[in-house]
């Protein structure tokens, strides 16, 4: 090791703790309990910009990985005759310990910041429908499922910029937040309809469709009054008419599919497929 090094072992550790609890509570009923925890620690290499051009360069750190995901979940069942039904509710949080790593950034001349990933919690409900045994020898399969995720984030009040003079240590003016803290909150929907038929001995068909929509109705925060030299591209980086607004983005989503297959002699298949997709997205 050359002299007033330290040497750092990059590495980090992942244990996954957990276990699962069923209770038949009837013939034609099922609980199931899930849960389980996993455990990162240790240290990675990660690489930050020094700046926003190229030419300012980057830099490797060793940053710290501390994290905890919980994992929770209910699963309620049902069937009876041709019919199979069943509701799970799902909540995972996940912990944070170092929330912001600090480091010394050599163009700008200073200790820079930069945040890692925050704190988050996940609620989700879904469920299950199967129906077999209906005309055409068909089954249809319906699923949906709603999720709710949410986190809270202190913003950064200042940032690392240009040192005032050259040789000087850098900056850090006030970036003027609208808001002190950032609620991130997402909201996800998604249904799907499968109907797989055998209308002929040698025909199979199957027919699906599915809607997908992500809300973001998360804190819209916007900088003003930055100082030369920082923005987003949305305004002239002016002292007095640069700004950042962060987008958020929402989607929905429409899919429908048709698969329809031929057994041919000798243990062949033809296949014909069909699927079409509608995205709208409301981001720029």
């Amino acid at each position: 090791t050359p002299e007033g090094w330290t040497p750092v072992d990059v590495a980090y550790r992942r244990r996954k703790d957990g276990g699962a609890l069923e209770w038949a509570f009837s013939p034609q009923g099922y609980a199931r309990l899930d849960a389980s925890q996993t455990r990162v620690e240790g240290n990675k290499l990660q690489s930050y910009a020094q700046g926003t051009s190229p030419t300012q360069g980057f830099v490797d750190l060793v940053t710290p990985v501390d994290t905890t995901t919980k994992n929770f979940s209910l699963e309620l069942g049902y069937h009876v005759g041709d019919l199979q039904l069943s509701l799970t509710h799902l909540t995972s949080r996940f912990d944070n310990v170092t929330p912001l790593v600090n480091w010394s950034n050599g163009f700008f001349n200073g200790t820079d910041a930069s945040p890692l990933a925050p704190n988050n919690e996940m609620q989700r409900w879904s469920a299950n429908a199967v129906l077999r045994n209906l005309p055409l020898r068909s089954t249809l399969a319906l699923r949906g499922s709603t999720s709710r995720s949410s986190s809270d984030v202190d913003v950064l009040t200042t940032v690392l910029s240009t040192p005032p003079v050259v040789g000087a240590p850098g900056s850090t003016p006030a970036t003027h937040p609208s808001r002190g803290t950032f609620q991130g909150r997402l909201h996800e929907d998604h249904y799907a309809v499968a109907l797989t038929s055998n209308p002929y001995k040698n025909i199979d068909t199957r027919l699906t469709l599915s809607h997908l929509r992500k809300e973001n109705t998360s804190s819209e925060i916007n900088f003003i009054d930055l100082p030369t030299g920082l923005g987003c591209g949305d305004a002239p980086l002016t002292a007095t008419t640069s700004s950042c607004l962060n987008e958020r983005f929402d989607m929905d989503r429409r899919s429908y599919g048709l698969d329809v297959g031929v057994r041919m002699p000798h243990d062949n298949r033809l296949n014909f497929a069909y699927e079409a997709q509608v995205a709208e997205r409301n981001r720029e």
